[in-house]
């Protein structure tokens, strides 16, 4: 710490393109079924059998060496088939293989980060609301996209002067802090008066003439703070009185000498007693709104609540008949089911869960309209309340017409039944049988985004919770993420 005296991704934009959702004409008879499974033996002839015949010479020569002309026969078949199947599937394993590698390194990357940080003390004690000078929840911080964007997303600054042979108490609260963001992705500069603190790491100290600290600091990732500790004497140098107010500036940047991603000013006789919302350590309430409160039965189409497997009637006008309920309760969140015009009918089952989207852009008729869920949400608001909404980006429902299209055959896979030890299988396999979504094609990942973007504008909800993301490639998740939050630092997505 020294003391001195006084890339953002780019925007995603839509190809023009045919509607996806809504009926057909004049589609197939008898229809065609676009994510209909394809006969993918032998889809790679000639890999397949350069594989057969290495692995054949490899294993058949190796086996005769070591145990003779029978054991060379029986390495030629073997290796003959292993090679062939190698070949014939060699990007689906070597996508296995990078996604295995990327998540081994993910984990032992977080294991020796909370090891470290484990392994160090936290002596500072954080600062609590009654010392908070400001309060900055409007998420206006600049984007890297390298993963640490909430830990340099500065919401609030705290001050504490103390008794007079005290050191001066200040910390800085940031939305997410990290684990060691601060060795390589943060640094913070604190400007106090004529006094500017550069910090770049834990426990930096600066120290007088006598070998005493006179300033102390401790990223706190469980307080999600920067804490400091200010030697009075490193202030009345600068010309600084005991009780005289202090103008304090805070800026983060992605390392020293960078420009800032964040900044906040305040001074420390101001009072500001509003919190952030922070969503961790919040109760979240689920709720299946067909099976919670039928609050409008003029919207009960074809409802059956002796059928299990039938819409029951539970609609938006219910959830907010019971949001006094839920709120006595002391439920800070509600999680609603998916919007969407769901299937109905399907052999004799309907979509009230939400998870068999027809129509994307149309709410759910039994729910209510696009109105009546934007009500919801102001009034949740009014009580405090957030609102995550469930999505589904990884597949249609059965009776989706896109499905039935042929204009839209290459928005769907064709690879059958999910693979659960396969990362390709699971992105590329259909979940339950429904129609699995080609994400990597462009045109079906623009649709994705676009048409969430306009339920989180139209609605107001505070996130989404994205269903089967296990079954959906990491880089368009990223890209949802990151599109979904231009503009509201405070959206959530979780999956």
């Amino acid at each position: 710490m020294n003391i001195h005296s006084a890339r953002s991704a780019p925007p995603v934009v839509a190809p023009k393109r045919r509607p996806f959702d809504g009926p057909r004409q004049n589609l197939p008879d008898p229809p065609v079924y676009n994510s209909k499974p394809e006969d993918r033996w032998l889809a790679r002839p000639k890999q397949a059998l350069i594989g057969a015949a290495l692995g054949a010479g490899g294993l058949g020569l190796a086996l005769s060496a070591a145990g003779g002309g029978a054991w060379g026969v029986v390495g030629l078949a073997l290796g003959a088939a292993g090679g062939a199947y190698i070949g014939d599937n060699l990007p689906q394993l070597s996508y296995d293989a990078k996604a295995f590698h990327h998540y081994r390194t993910n984990k032992h990357t977080a294991r020796a980060l909370e090891k470290s940080y484990n392994e160090r003390q936290n002596a500072l004690v954080p600062l609590t609301e009654e010392h908070r000078i400001a309060f900055d929840p409007s998420g206006d911080v600049k984007r890297k996209f390298d993963g640490y964007d909430s830990s340099r997303n500065i919401t609030g600054l705290f001050a504490q002067e103390g008794e007079t042979d005290k050191p001066y108490r200040f910390a800085v609260e940031l939305a997410n802090l990290r684990p060691n963001a601060q060795k390589k992705s943060l640094h913070t500069k604190l400007d106090l008066g004529s006094v500017s603190l550069d910090i770049s790491d834990d426990n930096d100290v600066t120290k007088g003439a006598g070998q005493e600290p006179r300033v102390k600091s401790k990223y706190s990732v469980r307080y999600n703070q920067l804490i400091l500790e200010v030697d009075k004497a490193v202030l009345r140098e600068s010309g600084w009185s005991d009780g005289e107010p202090l103008k304090v500036k805070v800026s983060t940047h992605s390392e020293q000498g960078a420009e800032p991603f964040d900044t906040l000013v305040a001074s420390t006789d101001d009072k500001n007693p509003e919190k952030f919302f922070r969503w961790e350590g919040k109760s979240i309430y689920q709720v299946v709104t067909d099976r919670f409160h039928n609050g409008d039965q003029s919207n009960d189409f074809n409802v059956d609540p002796s059928h299990h497997e039938r819409f029951h009637g539970g609609d938006w006008q219910g959830v907010i008949d019971k949001l006094d309920y839920l709120d006595d309760l002391g439920v800070d969140c509600v999680w609603i089911s998916c919007p969407y015009e769901n299937d109905r009918d399907f052999f004799g089952n309907d979509g009230y869960h939400g998870y068999w989207p027809h129509n994307f852009r149309e709410a759910e008729k039994s729910f209510g309209d696009k109105k009546k869920l934007k009500e919801l949400v102001d009034q949740a608001h009014k009580r405090g309340m957030k609102v995550i909404m469930d999505v589904v980006v990884n597949h249609t429902g059965y009776n989706h017409p896109g499905n039935q299209d042929p204009a839209f055959r290459e928005w769907f896979h064709r690879d059958g039944g999910r693979n659960p030890i396969s990362q390709y299988g699971l992105e590329n396999g259909s979940l339950a049988g429904l129609p699995d979504l080609a994400q990597e094609n462009p045109e079906v990942s623009h649709y994705l985004i676009d048409v969430h973007k306009m339920w989180a504008e139209e609605s107001g909800v505070d996130g989404f919770r994205v269903d089967a993301i296990r079954h959906v490639p990491s880089g368009f998740l990223r890209d949802f993420d990151r599109s979904l939050k231009e503009g509201k630092d405070q959206f959530i997505t979780i999956g």
